[in-house]
């Protein structure tokens, strides 16, 4: 049995009498309601349901939206003469769509200003073969000679490697004998305060003075080291041949 159908507003409280069922309910809550009546023989099902859907669409989506969304053909209205941003968005409709698009299939071929564009870059911007050709070959030379030029500093700092080795021993050892100079002037200054109980400069004549008096002291002390161990070495000397006489006598 066809219905029709009924699309109202009703409100809080208000009592509406169901025409198919003679029942009547009580609305809950203000809202729209859509009401059918199963006896009306001249009910549109296609007209109901396209109605209910558009109160059931709480997308905000306008149609040009929505059928970007589902991915179907947009309305649009060819005309000759396209150009620019126009023109771009039918060669793109046309790809995604093809013939079904009823988009004329010339829009996908270049302009006349596109092959302008096309040609001039290709004249003055893109290279020929025979520069492209020419600029490997230089590069390729240059490369070589960096090359040359590295092998040839290697050679010469191979040949030179003796002295280079010379040079870094020499240096590394007169910083060591500065900086053991440096340590014995500090622990002089320091003993030359706690003696005379003020500091002196390092280029004082008071400072040098005490230096070279330590140095004679120093001097002294080795002669005198010395001539203990060479006495220290006479005794065990002739400890050894006392021995050795009287081991031959016995």
């Amino acid at each position: 049995m066809a219905a029709s159908m009924r699309i109202v507003n009703l409100f809080r409280g208000q009592n509406q009498k169901l025409a198919h069922t003679g029942r009547v309910i009580t609305i809950p809550f203000q809202r729209t309601y859509v009401l059918t009546d199963t006896e009306d023989p001249e009910f549109d099902e296609q007209e109901y349901e396209l109605k209910l859907a558009k109160i059931r669409d709480c997308s905000g989506l306008n149609r040009a939206q929505k059928l970007k969304h589902y991915g179907k053909m947009p309305d649009v209205i060819f005309t000759e003469g396209f150009r620019g941003k126009r023109r771009n968005k039918l060669r793109r409709l046309y790809a995604a769509h093809g013939e079904a698009s009823g988009i004329n299939p010339g829009v996908m071929y270049p302009s006349r200003e596109e092959l302008s564009d096309l040609w001039d870059i290709e004249n003055n911007w893109t290279q020929s073969f025979q520069e492209m050709k020419t600029n490997m070959e230089n590069k390729k030379a240059a490369e070589l000679e960096a090359d040359r030029i590295r092998y040839e500093k290697i050679e010469n700092a191979m040949a030179n490697m003796d002295k280079m080795v010379k040079q870094y021993l020499d240096k590394q050892k007169k910083t060591e004998e500065d900086e053991r100079r440096k340590d014995q002037t500090d622990t002089l200054l320091e003993e030359f305060k706690e003696q005379y109980g003020f500091n002196v400069r390092p280029d004082s004549v008071q400072f040098k003075t005490f230096k070279r008096m330590k140095s004679e002291e120093q001097k002294l002390l080795k002669s005198k080291q010395k001539k203990e161990e060479k006495k220290a070495s006479s005794l065990k000397n002739l400890q050894k041949v006392l021995e050795k006489e009287a081991s031959s006598k016995s």
